[in-house]
């Protein structure tokens, strides 16, 4: 369990970006092509056990591409990372080491080359339900070894692209929790094509305190973090669990002592996050394989129940549901993740497009049609 804390140099660059809103935005010299406005959003969800892919079509809806199992080999990185230190300051010499080996096209480190092996698997699942993008949006398990540039590294050994890598005040990292958030409709804003007009909207959104539940074969995994936004820059505040003997593999028969203590310990560790904050839960979202189980289900609505009163405002039901959000909990942060890939290849970083740009696309596209005929594209 960790707290990363709020660097005070963030805060001073959280001043000077105020001080700039008041400023419009620089009008594009260009208009985004519509190979790029109009392209689906590719998300990606690396799990503890596991990886899933999403996309965000030009029309507003979210198919989910991909699962993909991953290997023993990532599981038992996952193990090792979570019981790690936050690693500190890369040296020079490491720096070096690292650039070196990307310059004669090997791994950074041993441990990119198996997160990159996900990626890749994850990337050719993906394009055999439709022609996925090189550029996407990477979310991973908020353990404090598993560094962004650990992430980024990989995607590009994986020959793939991040639309994390944006100057501030965009986002750097993505977690599981704030993809998850934004895809059930939390923390969105309706400006977003238009960035300091998207975040005056944050501002007058509402404080929530939300509780991620994850829950696979493998592993139970939780934060709880105290955020407005999906999307905006994210300085890491929340805390988290992974309890790597408590995956639903880990359940005993239940006719036995053992599975009744299992299911115990089960509520035990949902109950930790949640009595350690000092502002009661307002939002509870679901994620993993085995999010919906009804046995955890019942554990986790029971446990919610304990818990109302100063550690949670979240209310919920006979049928464990409530006011937990279980929409798509295996995909939800990949959906999230594809949902801000949209965002990002609909509105540049750093300009505002002109207002005959989607005339202009319209035209485009009208244009290739009329060359191609018979030919359709799923957007």
């Amino acid at each position: 369990m960790m707290l990363l804390l709020l660097p005070s140099y963030y805060t001073i660059l959280l001043c000077i970006q105020h001080l700039m809103w008041d400023c419009p935005m620089p009008e594009c010299a260009t208009c985004l092509p519509a190979s790029v406005h109009d392209a689906p959003g590719i998300g990606f969800d690396l799990t503890t056990s596991y990886g899933t892919s999403a996309a965000r079509l030009h029309n507003g809806s979210t198919i989910n591409l991909a699962v993909v199992q991953a290997s023993s080999e990532y599981r038992n990185l996952m193990v090792r990372l979570a019981n790690m230190r936050k690693p500190p300051e890369t040296t020079i010499q490491e720096n070096f080491r690292r650039w070196l080996n990307k310059k004669v096209g090997w791994p950074a480190t041993p441990d990119v080359s198996i997160i990159a092996d996900l990626i890749r698997q994850l990337h050719r699942e993906s394009a055999k339900v439709l022609q996925a993008s090189e550029r996407i949006v990477v979310t991973a398990p908020l353990l404090p070894a598993v560094t962004q540039e650990d992430i980024n590294d990989a995607i590009e050994y994986a020959g793939l692209q991040s639309w994390l890598t944006l100057p501030f005040p965009y986002p750097r990292r993505l977690s599981e929790a704030r993809a998850a958030f934004g895809a059930n409709g939390n923390g969105l804003c309706q400006t977003y094509k238009y960035l300091y007009q998207c975040e005056d909207e944050y501002e007058d959104m509402p404080f929530e305190t939300v509780y991620f539940v994850s829950f696979s074969q493998y592993a139970l995994y939780t934060t709880i973090g105290a955020y407005t936004s999906a999307f905006a820059l994210d300085f890491s505040s929340e805390r988290y669990l992974a309890d790597f003997e408590s995956g639903l593999d880990n359940q005993p028969p239940n006719d036995t002592a053992a599975y009744s203590e299992y299911w115990s310990h089960i509520s035990n560790q949902l109950l930790d996050l949640p009595k350690q904050g000092n502002r009661p839960v307002t939002k509870l979202i679901l994620g993993g394989e085995n999010a919906t189980h009804p046995k955890f289900l019942s554990v986790l609505t029971e446990a919610m129940n304990t818990l109302s009163g100063p550690f949670s405002q979240v209310t919920t039901t006979d049928n464990g549901y409530g006011d937990m959000t279980v929409e798509e909990p295996l995909f939800a942060a990949a959906r999230g993740a594809a949902l801000y890939v949209r965002w990002r290849q609909e509105a540049p970083f750093d300009c505002v497009e002109r207002d005959e740009c989607e005339l202009e696309r319209a035209r485009m596209k009208e244009a290739v049609v009329t060359a191609a005929p018979g030919k359709a594209e799923l957007r």
